[in-house]
């Protein structure tokens, strides 16, 4: 394979973060591997955003927020450094882009923004998606139409909305949710810099209105909105709902539950400006 400076630098610290000991290969059980583990290691959250700061999506930036860093991010940040650790390794990726359906009608037409994977391994073509929240899938998805397909976590199919565009859905109840619509379209990295510009800057764009964490576990899905945590463990189907009620308990939460590295974000003495986006979410004493 290709390799490129800093690749084995790089794919341990990887390694490290999600807990992978295995030794990859371009095979399906280390990309079943990968993709279990990167969504259980990393959590989804848009903070940066909220505090008005850019996401660079380079692959050193990336290793420092996410890796490094012990951040966490959303759609580009987690699918394009999965897809440069697949690339290191030797997999066939391409980047797509979709269409967010969730909440929204089959047919609307919603914004680009949304970043996803197509891998081609042994002539097989899966779909791979590590940075869709709390719904993220914990394996690929093989591109085949209206297969049920079981994960960790959820059930997904990939359905065709017409000729050239499918959907992705996920069973909630028994009942079929879609996701996202995408299609084979290959996007490049100006693509997904203009998504992303988009996404964390634009005066309408949700990432800067509403606080979004999320993490899955073993056996369970802890989701954050605003002030609203949920966990919902995925063997008794039970939910647990509990509300945020200080800027101090959603400090402690986002680190002990979600596994954030605050840093900088909590403050020393002083006022920081994450200080300032507890502050928007939480009742204040």
């Amino acid at each position: 394979m290709t390799t490129t400076k800093g690749t084995s630098d790089y794919l341990d610290a990887y390694f490290e973060r999600i807990k992978y000991n295995g030794a990859p290969s371009v095979d399906l059980e280390t990309l079943q591997s990968l993709h279990y583990l990167h969504p259980i290691a990393i959590p989804f959250e848009n903070l940066s955003p909220l505090a008005g700061r850019p996401v660079r999506l380079d692959t050193e930036s990336l290793k420092c927020k996410l890796i490094d860093g012990g951040r966490g991010g959303y759609c580009f940040e987690h699918n394009l450094l999965f897809k440069h650790v697949l690339d290191s390794i030797g997999f066939e990726t391409l980047g797509l882009g979709a269409r967010v359906l969730w909440g929204h009608g089959d047919d609307e037409i919603t914004a680009l923004d949304h970043c996803l994977l197509l891998i081609t391994l042994d002539g097989t073509r899966y779909i791979a998606d590590v940075g869709f929240g709390g719904m993220s899938f914990t394996a690929p998805l093989l591109l085949q139409l209206e297969l049920e397909q079981k994960t960790s976590h959820q059930v997904y199919r990939i359905v065709a909305l017409d000729a050239t565009t499918y959907l992705v859905q996920v069973k909630v109840r028994d009942t079929w949710r879609s996701m996202y619509r995408f299609d084979l379209y290959v996007r490049y990295g100006i693509d997904y810099e203009m998504a992303n510009f988009y996404t964390y800057s634009y005066p309408t764009s949700h990432f800067l209105h509403t606080l979004m964490v999320s993490k899955l576990g073993p056996d369970t899905t802890s989701n954050l909105i605003n002030n609203q945590l949920t966990i919902y463990h995925e063997q008794t189907h039970q939910k647990e709902e509990k509300e945020i009620n200080s800027a101090r308990e959603l400090r402690t939460l986002l680190q002990e539950r979600f596994g954030l590295n605050l840093g900088d974000i909590q403050s020393n003495g002083g006022t920081t400006e994450f200080d300032n986006i507890f502050s928007r979410f939480t009742p204040q004493p």
